[in-house]
């Protein structure tokens, strides 16, 4: 069902944002819980729902969850976005660190969070990324990347 309300919002023009990626399951504490999941049971339980919806309906974008998983916010996991969304599923959009979800700048643009949300960055801001920059901590390929997710977007 997910993957036809995806479908039918993007047929539309408008972006289907799927979230809270991932293993967002629970309120209380959620920006401060670690999730302690086997890689086996993250791939099979938590995220195979997700794995259906971009398989099969290709959303526009994804927006993290504000938890920890194994140790990681969400917003900064490598291996959920970069290994497993990307990669082995082959996703190509854009990633959402959600309001106030944001927890670092240079692990979460290396891990493939592309916006800051909502509004002005309250972490991510330009003066802190060129100092990264400066400093030889962060590549310009990586800055390019993450803008080009937003560019295609707004195509």
């Amino acid at each position: 069902m997910t993957s036809q309300v995806i479908q039918g919002l993007q047929d539309n023009g408008v972006a289907a944002t799927i979230k809270h990626f991932a293993a967002n399951e629970q309120e209380t504490s959620r920006a401060r819980v670690d999730e302690s999941i086997s890689e086996r049971a993250l791939r099979g339980i938590y995220l195979r729902r997700f794995e259906i919806a971009s398989k099969e309906a290709n959303p526009w974008a994804v927006m993290t969850a504000y938890n920890l998983v194994n140790d990681t916010h969400c917003d900064a996991h490598h291996f959920i976005f970069h290994d497993v969304f990307q990669g082995s599923w082959g996703w190509d959009g854009l990633v959402i660190g959600n309001g106030g979800g944001t927890n670092s700048v240079i692990d979460a643009l290396r891990a493939g969070s592309d916006l800051e949300m909502p509004g002005l960055a309250k972490v991510r801001k330009l003066s802190v990324i060129k100092d990264f920059i400066q400093r030889g901590e962060l590549s310009e390929y990586t800055i390019n990347d993450r803008a080009r997710a937003v560019h295609l977007l707004l195509r």
